[in-house]
């Protein structure tokens, strides 16, 4: 399993409704998604793979943010 592919489920999962990612990894990805990932290693391999992805997935995600304009939104709305 290539690194793009590692980011692309990792960020599918928070983007997801799922609460636990063996959830969404077992279910969501290997059934539904299974065409786009054609090589689907084991839940455990990917946990071990995931440590691989976390420098690459921060360096994207930081290129990939806006630019700071000074205004912030608030939700009072109790959680």
């Amino acid at each position: 399993m290539s690194l793009s592919e590692i980011m692309t489920i990792i960020v599918l999962f928070h983007c997801s409704d799922y609460r636990t990612f063996k959830k969404s990894y077992t279910g969501f990805i290997k059934e539904y998604h299974g065409e786009a990932f054609p090589e689907p290693v084991s839940y455990n391999r990917f946990i071990e793979l995931k440590a691989s992805a976390l420098i690459p997935l921060c360096y994207y995600l930081n290129l990939k943010k806006g630019k700071a304009t000074g205004i912030t939104f608030v939700d009072s709305t109790s959680i």
